[in-house]
């Protein structure tokens, strides 16, 4: 069953709750944006331990111990959109990609999960995988490959979109704002509404529609292991002839800190474009 994945405006994996209505989605054919459907062949790359260097279109088996992490190096003879992906019989296996502008990772509840970024020819990239989430350890297995809509099993009203977040934030415990940017890349169903994760494991639906804008509205409430709560909406505004995206968004949120409650309010401006 699938988790909601919540718009949220500095953590793009925080649970929330979302529209039920996956087929309130926009009236639009962006055929014309559709990427390569190519089949992209996946060879057995054998097993690897730390500090090895992985290659494009083959599939890794790894061990990470408890509570620790392994880490593995990267580098793509070209520049192009690369999938990386974690699968484990192991509960909460994380991962992670660093290197360049690249700061993307996959931290679900389950071990089953994946990105796509961007490599650059030029660049070394660490991937980093690790089990502090669960504590628990074990053997896994990784696979970096070239993207494409079949390699994503991407359905016909699927798109990939990548799209930057420029985001402020003024919590009640500190006088001063925080600002930053981050860049996500997301599947979007613009026809039937929703927006999920690359591995599919979360999503959250569009919760309003009006002509070519789609609002995401979602709210969390606080649990027995987790004292975090928040609201807010985001509403973006696609551009069907140039396959670009716009929008802006505002949520509340607060925890507790030291046994006094912090309120945090973030807005933010998204700009993206489909890329597959």
């Amino acid at each position: 069953m699938k988790k909601i994945l919540t718009a949220s405006l500095i953590s793009a994996f925080l649970v929330g709750c979302g529209s039920d209505d996956k087929n309130n989605g926009l009236d639009v054919d962006l055929s014309q944006f559709k990427g390569s459907e190519s089949v992209i062949s996946i060879s057995s790359g054998g097993a690897v331990s730390d500090g090895d260097q992985l290659v494009i279109n083959k599939t890794v088996t790894g061990t990470v111990g408890d509570d620790t992490y392994t880490t593995f190096n990267f580098n793509h003879s070209s520049d192009e959109l690369v999938t990386a992906r974690l699968s484990s019989a192991v509960e909460n296996l994380d991962f992670t990609i660093n290197g360049g502008e690249v700061r993307t990772g996959s931290y679900g509840a389950a071990s089953d999960e994946a990105v796509v970024f961007y490599a650059d020819a030029s660049q070394n990239y660490s991937v980093e995988v690790d089990s502090y989430s669960g504590g628990i350890g074990g053997e896994f297995d990784l696979t970096l490959s070239e993207t494409t809509r079949h390699s994503l099993g991407l359905i016909d009203n699927e798109y990939l979109v990548s799209y930057s977040q420029s985001y402020s934030r003024k919590c009640s415990d500190d006088e001063t704002p925080a600002v930053g940017t981050a860049r996500f890349i997301r599947i979007f169903n613009f026809n039937d509404g929703y927006i999920e994760t690359i591995s599919g494991v979360d999503s959250i639906n569009f919760s309003q529609v009006s002509g070519y804008s789609f609002t995401l509205a979602y709210s969390t409430t606080a649990t027995e292991t987790d004292d975090r709560e928040s609201s807010g909406s985001s509403t973006y505004t696609l551009n069907p002839e140039a396959g670009t995206l716009t929008g802006s968004g505002k949520e509340i949120y607060s925890y507790t800190s030291n046994g006094s409650v912090v309120t945090c309010n973030s807005s933010a401006i998204y700009n993206g474009e489909i890329i597959l």
